[in-house]
């Protein structure tokens, strides 16, 4: 379903898999990925946008960066909670752990931007 509905994100990321040592991080990904943005659309009530390549890269680089003034204190602290909450118990290398927060948190950012921008136009 990511694949089909979030193409360019499945895009970036499908190429961490090609890598034999990556390939656990890159499946966790996808299923993590996957079931959020699932629950996002029920949660939303309605089919979120297709979101570019672009998005993607430009929120993880921020989230890297800690750039709140950019994405906000929220989603800079997604990192942490992410590997407190949920990577800790998994046996994922460092390269991996810091690889995983990352691109997890910007798919979040991203998502939650996308419903929150969604609710605004729908309000006015």
């Amino acid at each position: 379903m990511l694949h089909r509905r979030q193409p360019d994100f499945c895009e970036i990321i499908d190429d961490v898999g090609i890598d034999p040592r990556c390939i656990e991080a890159h499946q966790f990904c996808m299923a993590f990925c996957g079931i959020a943005f699932k629950y996002a659309e029920e949660y939303a009530g309605y089919r979120l946008p297709r979101y570019s390549g672009y998005e993607f890269q430009e929120a993880a680089g921020a989230i890297a960066r800690g750039e709140e003034a950019k994405i906000g204190k929220r989603a800079c602290g997604f990192r942490n909670r992410i590997a407190r909450h949920v990577l800790s118990h998994f046996d994922f290398d460092n390269d991996d752990t810091e690889w995983l927060c990352t691109t997890i948190s910007a798919f979040l950012f991203i998502t939650e931007s996308a419903m929150r921008r969604e609710n605004r136009l729908q309000t006015t």
